[in-house]
């Protein structure tokens, strides 16, 4: 499944070259993706990186897991900024092609963005829909940027995962009132365990799609075509071996 969107050309002086279009953004999942999708785990990772080299484009990928813990890569996008319209582009297409069912749960960063889109009345993203969960590590990465403070990155780390979050938060006021705020002010069923009804798998940060990044890092400062034929061959990889075990077992 392929869609793409492109834009009028200009050329240096802003004045649009008439019967030229360039390329502006593109949305893939492969067929083996959208009909494993449904039985995976109700819950995906969201992640975006930059491409190197010629092309100053954003890749966006998608990650689920499934049943034997396996990464199950769902989803990619190529656009040229990780914005509204960026991300719209996205999860639009990944609404209607991959993830259809409802109560899905998306694990993310806190991409400003990206919360614009899911806050909107008409989002399909959004609780009964589907339901927004942080990466806490993103979280604590921001306390410590911005209190300066280790030992309250560790503390926010630490009351995610266990069953007296309130508690937990309560005593942050020790490092000061705007330190405590900067965490009560968050959502609790965006980030907490104890608060998420177990929607997110037991899965706290976006680690599944940042090991895709990683596996695919060593493309991202090649032409927008080879890497989407590089993620067809190494997602091929994985579905022959996968196929393989199974007969096998």
């Amino acid at each position: 499944m392929v869609e793409y969107e492109t834009k009028l050309a200009c050329n240096l002086q802003g004045e649009v070259i008439h019967g030229k279009r360039i390329f502006s953004k593109l949305f893939w999942a492969f067929n083996a993706s959208i009909e494993g999708f449904p039985f995976c785990k109700r819950m995906i990772q969201v992640d975006g990186t930059w491409l190197y080299g010629k092309y100053g484009h954003i890749l966006l990928i998608a990650v689920a897991q499934d049943g034997d813990s396996n990464i199950f890569q769902v989803a990619f996008a190529i656009v040229e900024k990780e914005d509204a319209e960026g991300w719209e582009f996205f999860l639009k297409h990944l609404r209607n092609h991959v993830v259809k069912e409802d109560g899905v749960c998306m694990i993310s960063d806190r991409v400003i963005a990206l919360l614009s889109l899911i806050d909107k009345d008409d989002s399909l993203w959004k609780p009964p829909h589907a339901y927004l969960a942080y990466c806490v590590r993103h979280i604590a990465a921001n306390a410590k940027t911005r209190f300066g403070n280790n030992q309250i990155r560790k503390e926010i780390l630490d009351a995610v995962v266990q069953p007296k979050f309130d508690a937990r938060i309560r005593k942050l006021r020790r490092h000061g009132q705007h330190v405590f705020d900067f965490a009560n002010d968050i959502p609790r069923e965006r980030w907490s365990q104890a608060y998420d009804e177990g929607r997110r798998y037991g899965h706290m940060t976006t680690n599944l799609a940042e090991a895709i990044n990683f596996v695919l890092k060593g493309t991202r400062h090649l032409p927008i075509a080879r890497i989407v034929w590089e993620t067809y061959f190494r997602l091929g990889k994985v579905w022959s071996t996968k196929d393989k075990k199974l007969t096998l077992g």
